[in-house]
């Protein structure tokens, strides 16, 4: 597994790969194996029942708005009181739990109100919001580069491929909720 990870991380050719792992046709052949037996679609589907247990599937954004402005990486500039730090948020924010979380860290909130349209200059609606759900999941498959260019020749390898990144990324999601259980 480690090898089709390396591979599917790095969009490396499956004869490329580093010599620390086996043979790169045993490699080839069992990830083939895998796919046609379904293995993949296994361990998927046990990792988000895993994660539907533990409360981790389908939280809706606005449940995570606190962790992610804890964890933002760069530290915020301090402003001088004249000019506050402002923080444009979606429909999806327009409750008073999302409203009370950015006032306590010192924002000043923008949030589009539910049923408010965006209107052009003469108030007419244009380009309604949509919110893209997968947008933030076709970003982090964007991190595994043999998706970004097929080379797989077999569709089944493509596909299978996928569901290696998919039950990359419910892991991540899984692991820590089992840790904090």
């Amino acid at each position: 597994m480690d090898a089709v990870i390396f591979r599917l991380r790095t969009g490396c050719q499956w004869n490329r790969l580093p010599e620390e792992f086996p043979d790169d046709s045993t490699v080839h052949r069992t990830f083939q194996r895998w796919v046609e037996l379904g293995v993949l679609d296994r361990i998927w589907a046990a990792l988000v029942e895993e994660c539907e247990e533990l409360g981790g599937v389908n939280v809706r954004d606005d449940k995570l708005l606190e962790a992610t402005l804890d964890v933002i990486v760069v530290e915020r500039a301090r402003p001088p009181e004249e000019a506050p730090q402002h923080l444009c948020l979606d429909k999806g924010y327009d409750n008073r739990p999302s409203r009370e979380i950015v006032e306590e860290r010192s924002y000043v909130a923008h949030i589009r109100r539910i049923g408010e349209e965006k209107l052009d200059e003469a108030g007419e609606k244009r380009y309604p919001a949509r919110r893209w759900v997968v947008e933030r999941t076709l970003g982090w498959l964007s991190k595994c580069r043999a998706l970004l260019v097929r080379y797989e020749k077999k569709a089944a390898n493509y596909l299978g491929l996928i569901k290696v990144a998919c039950i990359l990324l419910w892991y991540r999601r899984q692991h820590p909720l089992s840790l904090s259980r």
